[in-house]
């Protein structure tokens, strides 16, 4: 699989891709190098098919822990709305009943 990232070139580090497709580990394996051509980070990686999570991380020269804000971003103050939908069904029943509902924001 080959993955792509469109950033700006950072001199300070490298940026990897990271998650359960690399085994939570950042090695050469899963770094990624950048093309000048195209103007993005790229890394190709051969993946068993199925199902995988990764994001990008970027790994500033001299440290140990990726900072996953760089190209991810940080949303900690996202509001976010939630809807509680309860239902009930009645021994014997063969249909639900929406008994309750309740909507409401958190952040």
């Amino acid at each position: 699989v080959k993955f792509r990232l469109k950033h700006d070139i950072l001199a300070n580090g490298n940026f990897y891709v990271f998650g359960g497709v690399s085994d939570w580990r950042l090695n050469s394996s899963n770094k990624m190098e950048y093309n000048y051509d195209e103007g993005q980070y790229e890394a190709m990686l051969f993946v068993k098919q199925g199902y995988y999570n990764y994001h990008y991380a970027f790994l500033e020269d001299g440290k140990t822990i990726a900072d996953e804000t760089v190209a991810e971003g940080n949303h900690f103050e996202t509001r976010n709305e939630y809807s509680v939908l309860v239902y009930h069904r009645a021994t014997g029943s063969r249909v639900d009943q929406l008994i309750g509902y309740q909507k409401f924001q958190y952040r």
